[in-house]
């Protein structure tokens, strides 16, 4: 009997179109890694979006397999989100105001009664 060299997990039937949650790619990949195959082919043909906490927990849960993962047929924005995912986030800079600098604006608010 032969045997099979790759598996192929078509992504749409086997879960949904809309990949949302973390716990979804964790059940995938406890499946992946269940399966005998060295190398596995993840099907994204006909995935309509998947969401950063999947995308997160999927690169995750890719790179902590013992299994060779290819992905196949990754339709634009699931790969645009795959790469948001990679650079780490830009964060704002806090900016410290001195406080003495600025002294309160007193308003007399009867100026602004009708």
């Amino acid at each position: 009997m032969a045997r099979r060299k790759e598996e192929m997990f078509a992504l749409k039937d086997m879960l949904s179109p809309d990949l949302a949650l973390r716990d979804t790619a964790d059940r995938l990949f406890d499946t992946v890694e269940d399966s005998p195959d060295k190398k596995i082919v993840m099907d994204f043909s006909k995935v309509r979006s998947v969401t950063r906490s999947f995308a997160h927990q999927y690169s995750i849960r890719k790179k902590a397999s013992s299994k060779s993962i290819v992905e196949k047929a990754v339709p634009v924005n699931i790969r645009k989100m795959f790469m948001a995912i990679r650079r780490p986030a830009r964060r704002s800079k806090l900016v410290m105001l001195n406080r003495a600098k600025f002294k309160p604006l007193k308003v007399d608010l009867r100026t602004y009664l009708f």
